[in-house]
C-alpha cells in the first residue's frame, strides 16, 4: 500500500509537469487522472507478461500514447520517457 501510494505521488507529480491544464484540475482530477494512468500501466503489464507475442513493447508505447493524448497530456514532454524498452 505504501508503495503504490509512493507511485501514485510520481505519478501525479509527472502529470502535472506534462498536462497542458494540470493548473485547472482539482485535487480530485488530478487523483482520479493518475490512478487511471496507474491502472493503464498495471494492466498493460499483465497483458504483456500473459501474452508478449500479442503485447511487445511497442503496442505498450501505443497504446500509452493513445492514453496521453486523450488526457491531454503533453506527448512531446513525455516521448523520451515512452521510448525506453
Amino acid at each position: 500500500m505504501a508503495d503504490h501510494a509512493a507511485w501514485l505521488e510520481q505519478v501525479k507529480t509527472c502529470i502535472a509537469g506534462l498536462s497542458q491544464r494540470s493548473a485547472s484540475l482539482s485535487k480530485q482530477e488530478m487523483e482520479d487522472q493518475a490512478e487511471e494512468l496507474i491502472a493503464l500501466i498495471n494492466g498493460m503489464g499483465i497483458r504483456a507478461v500473459l501474452e508478449p507475442k500479442a503485447w511487445p513493447a511497442r503496442r505498450q508505447i501505443a497504446s500509452l500514447n493513445r492514453y496521453l493524448t486523450r488526457a491531454g497530456l503533453n506527448q512531446k514532454l513525455a516521448a523520451p520517457f515512452l521510448r525506453r524498452n
